[in-house]
């Protein structure tokens, strides 16, 4: 995975060995996108790293979390996810009554859900089944810093948080409402 990305080849070289020191076999394939995807559709992927950061929200970027698209990254792989994006028409159906299927119900709650009470229910049940029935998703390392250059005459810019996420959309996570510049 990811060939052009040392960082990432590191890091799983480190997991690789943590995971040995208790037991877990573990073996390393990197591919490329193109091998990595046919993998995928044919259903053969069982784990994989994917370099991501706690910015994903779980409506926005909800295959992180529910096997809801058809996508490389989809949580479980590529064809339940396209199961239930195209209702049915192509993939693979989530056994029923199993952890996939739970989640793909509980978020088709939230998302037709039209008020915060019933969408926030929705997803909190989403944690409940990831934490009971899980995990699916083991996180390994935080997001690596990232500088941002602001001028001098640019104020009011956060010295840390969240920037650059996939999902939610930078600056708008520094609230840029509050920028200014200090003109003489």
């Amino acid at each position: 995975m990811f060939p052009d990305d040392p960082k990432v080849t590191q890091s799983l070289e480190l997991i690789q060995g943590d995971w040995q020191d208790v037991g877990i076999k573990t073996n390393i394939n990197i591919m490329t996108w193109d091998e990595y995807t046919a993998a995928n559709e044919a259903g053969e992927v069982q784990i994989f790293a994917w370099p991501s950061a706690a910015g994903w929200g779980l409506l926005s970027a909800p295959s992180v979390w529910a096997p809801v698209e058809g996508v490389q990254w989809a949580m479980a792989g590529m064809n339940i996810g396209q199961y239930y994006q195209t209702g049915g028409a192509e993939g693979v159906a989530a056994r029923e009554g199993s952890m996939l299927a739970q989640l793909q119900e509980v978020y088709s709650r939230a998302a037709a859900a039209t008020n915060a009470e019933d969408r926030n229910a929705a997803l909190l049940e989403a944690y409940r089944i990831h934490v009971e029935q899980g995990p699916i998703t083991i996180g390994t390392i935080g997001q690596h810093p990232s500088p941002v250059i602001v001028s001098n005459d640019f104020h009011n810019v956060p010295e840390v948080g969240l920037v650059a996420s996939w999902d939610l959309g930078y600056p708008g996570t520094a609230d840029p409402e509050q920028f200014y510049i200090d003109q003489p």
